[in-house]
């Protein structure tokens, strides 16, 4: 329906659209597993505001604040969960607990077999618990339950933690920080290099007013 409506709003538009590939902007292509469930790239955005100043800097002095300004952010991640005894991360958690709430006005059938019906005001889908997933498909695209699934797991009287995935919980965080960025010594203190060093590009007075 979106698509028929960019199609009669601008022909130009949904051309350039359909070349460009649905699949890279719909939900409805996001393959099962990706631990994920939006088209974003906030990975990079959030590392280019964090060397936004060093991004002005001179080559060394570049990386070397690139480099102190990650080391201390990793140093101050892992100690996010550090006696945490929470199974799950802090924005996960937020998650399930939100999923919790909304699953209140979910209604669970079970019937013969793994699967659970879910009646949620006048619609229906279907939970396989076993399977972790849910016709709604954003468990199975994001590997958090939705309130359809949770509503099932709390009628089986099962615990929610386990059914979210690994990836989402204490011991995989600690593991992605584990391994620090090594400490340096100042310039002062490096080692001579016999090699040229390394000059700046010619300078070139552009045109117009200066940018950054």
């Amino acid at each position: 329906m979106a698509i028929e409506g960019m199609k009669k709003e601008s022909t130009d538009a949904y051309e350039d659209f359909m070349r460009q590939g649905p699949e890279h902007f719909y939900r409805a292509f996001i393959t099962a597993g990706r631990n994920r469930d939006t088209f974003e790239n906030n990975l990079s955005k959030t590392f280019n505001a964090y060397i936004r100043k060093q991004r002005e800097m001179p080559i060394v002095d570049m990386l070397e604040g690139m480099k102190t300004t990650l080391m201390v952010r990793t140093y101050e991640r892992s100690q996010l969960m550090v006696g945490s005894r929470d199974e799950l991360c802090p924005r996960i958690r937020v998650k399930v607990e939100e999923a919790k709430t909304k699953s209140r006005f979910c209604v669970a059938k079970p019937c013969t077999g793994k699967k659970i019906e879910v009646e949620l005001d006048d619609d229906k889908f279907v939970v396989d618990l076993k399977g972790r997933t849910c016709a709604y498909r954003q468990w199975d695209i994001s590997d958090v339950p939705c309130s359809h699934a949770i509503s099932c797991i709390n009628y089986m009287k099962y615990e929610v933690n386990h059914y979210v995935d690994d990836y989402f919980k204490k011991d995989a965080y600690e593991r992605c920080y584990q391994l620090p960025l090594p400490t340096l010594n100042g310039k002062k203190i490096w080692p001579m290099s016999i090699d040229e060093p390394i000059l700046p590009p010619p300078f070139r007075k552009l045109l117009g007013r200066l940018k950054k």
